[in-house]
């Protein structure tokens, strides 16, 4: 995994994958899609560490699984919400991540706007 330890601190301009549920994507006024507030309610959010799904040899298609989308937003966001990022590493998915904090909806909002769809 080229020395990159799961279970070390998320840094704030890390960016983290949200999967996304059709459900959850909203068209955004030009014919395109983005991701609704609804994808960043959890209080325990499960995300994907980019860097550690890269240095695992992994990319956006491991992350996606079978959702419809895949949304990146900076753990510096999450943070600047009131949010914490936890790394939790899973056996079978050691870029597995918690954002953890109450989502209210400005808050959930707010994720929404700084978030992009990858995929």
């Amino acid at each position: 995994m080229d020395g990159v330890d799961p279970s070390s601190a998320v840094a704030d301009d890390e960016a983290l994958w949200r999967r996304v549920h059709s459900t959850q994507l909203v068209p955004d006024g030009s014919g395109a899609k983005r991701v609704s507030s609804a994808a960043f309610k959890d209080p325990e959010m499960s995300v994907d560490r980019r860097l550690i799904r890269e240095a695992c040899g992994q990319g956006v298609v491991d992350s996606l699984g079978s959702s419809a989308a895949l949304a990146e937003v900076s753990a510096g966001a999450c943070v600047a919400h009131g949010q914490e990022c936890r790394p939790d590493p899973l056996v079978e998915n050691p870029s597995h991540a918690l954002v953890v904090g109450k989502k209210t909806k400005p808050t959930a909002q707010a994720l929404a706007a700084a978030a992009q769809l990858v995929a």
